[in-house]
């Protein structure tokens, strides 16, 4: 759920808010969607720069997914568990791998852009980046709502990508003992972050 705010707040005030919460309030008030364009301008304008290479046709693009984003703020809402910075940056990657193919269609190339290996790994390395970056997040979250003795084993599981081994050494505990706990551990996780999802 996104927190609620008053719409009679300044556009500095309610800076203090999700970009959730600022783009739910933006669909019945336009002026608070200029704290996300503020927010991101940059950093989508050098996302579109890795795949335009034209500082106009990103200029262009960045302005475009913008616009779709505004639009089609709804849509938004309605997907349960999806971050605004996720969903905003698959919308900037495809408007500029469109500008892109638009681009090179005229140009008469015959191989299509998202064909082309560059493009496939900037679009992968950018949505990628975001999700597992998010997923780490996610799952901090969770382990500091767990007792300390199933964090530093789950961090060292999930966060570090730690052998059942290497784990059970670091922790001084025995394997059979370190695979109890953790199965433990991993259940409590699971348990707890079904509820996360909830709120």
């Amino acid at each position: 759920m996104t927190e609620p705010f008053s719409p009679a707040l300044s556009l500095e005030e309610a800076k203090q808010f999700s970009d959730e919460a600022i783009l739910e309030q933006a669909r019945a008030h336009p002026k608070f969607f200029e704290i996300l364009v503020e927010r991101y301008q940059q950093p989508f304008f050098r996302a579109s720069y890795r795949i335009l290479k034209q500082k106009e046709d990103a200029e262009d693009a960045t302005q475009e997914a913008f616009v779709k984003m505004y639009r089609f703020a709804e849509k938004f809402q309605k997907q349960e568990g999806i971050a605004f910075k996720s969903w905003a940056y698959k919308i900037l990657v495809n408007t500029s791998l469109n500008f892109y193919r638009k681009k090179y269609h005229t140009l008469e190339f015959l191989e299509a852009p998202e064909d082309m290996p560059e493009v496939k790994e900037e679009r992968n390395a950018i949505i990628d980046g975001i999700e597992q970056k998010e997923k780490r997040q996610f799952i901090s979250s969770v382990l500091e709502k767990m007792p300390l003795q199933f964090q530093t084993i789950l961090a060292q599981y999930y966060l570090d990508d730690k052998s059942y081994k290497t784990i059970a050494a670091s922790e001084q505990l025995p394997l059979s003992t370190l695979k109890t706990r953790l199965f433990r551990a991993k259940k409590l996780f699971k348990k707890l972050a079904n509820e996360e999802k909830e709120i």
